[in-house]
């Protein structure tokens, strides 16, 4: 798993080898979880090979919500 910061953000590089290495520990003590790599990594050093070789996850919708999700309409 890989935290993929932007380099133009202050403060991103600390804020994401923070959450890599919460996560890391939290997982890696887990025996249903198995968790090869868990690490951060700038922009400007993830790769266009890194980009193939992973599958990307886009979570910054769930920072944008501003209440909790309401019942499904139908």
């Amino acid at each position: 798993m890989y935290f993929v910061y932007s380099i133009d953000e202050p403060g991103a590089g600390d804020a994401a080898n923070t959450v890599a290495a919460n996560l890391g520990l939290r997982f890696g003590e887990s025996p249903d979880f198995y968790l090869g790599r868990c690490e951060a990594a700038g922009e400007d050093s993830f790769t266009l090979l890194d980009m193939r070789r992973t599958v990307e996850l886009k979570t910054e919708y769930l920072s944008f919500r501003g209440t909790e999700p309401g019942p499904m309409v139908s």
